[in-house]
């Protein structure tokens, strides 16, 4: 005998998932970085303060953009900034760093110890 009374449960519609909030800011962040870079890069040769702050607001955008520090120390280096220029391109190598980038490591560390009037070590 089947019983034609009983009735199943209802399932409660499950929401849609939302899409996480921080998502599509930080692609646009990324993005606006990137284009800031590019901008600072375009005006590298012939404006350095112009590059500077295209830099500037790359980083604001993505404080982990280590190219972004390397070459707004660079150019900080070209305008006379050296303490600048020093601290930039110490924070883009311990970026670098945490990348696994040793390449780069090393080139804005070498840059670092030029600034800083150290000389190599003759070789024996």
């Amino acid at each position: 005998m089947v019983a034609t009374n009983v009735t199943k449960p209802k399932i409660a519609a499950q929401p849609a998932t939302p899409i996480l909030a921080t998502v599509a800011p930080k692609s646009q962040f990324e993005q606006r970085a990137i284009a800031a870079y590019k901008r600072g890069g375009d005006k590298f040769k012939d404006n350095k303060k112009a590059a500077i702050a295209e830099y500037t607001n790359a980083i604001a955008f993505n404080a982990n953009y280590a190219d972004a520090y390397f070459n707004r120390g660079l150019a900080r280096k070209l305008t006379g900034n050296k303490a600048g220029a020093i601290a930039d391109l110490i924070t883009a190598a311990n970026i670098y760093r945490q990348q696994q980038q040793q390449s780069n490591t090393d080139e804005a560390m070498s840059l670092v110890r030029e600034l800083k009037g150290y000389k190599p070590r003759p070789k024996n």
